[in-house]
């Protein structure tokens, strides 16, 4: 699974090259992904040109902890 997140924004990264990326789709797509999975949390960065076009993190640092 961790494999397909990875290549899902690869995609995303490269799909963005001809057009714009929704961005709260993918926000959307990573927080069912951390509910479904019952991940404490994810990270996420998008780079692209060599900038970060988007970063984030998902869910809670420590499962059971508000942090």
């Amino acid at each position: 699974m961790k494999n397909y997140i990875f290549f899902l924004l690869l995609f995303c990264s490269y799909h963005s090259v001809s057009q714009d990326v929704d961005l709260s789709k993918i926000d959307q797509y990573i927080e069912n992904a951390v509910k479904d999975w019952d991940a404490p949390g994810l990270s996420v960065a998008i780079v692209k040109d060599g900038k970060i076009v988007h970063e984030k993190g998902y869910g809670q640092l420590e499962k059971g902890k508000k942090i």
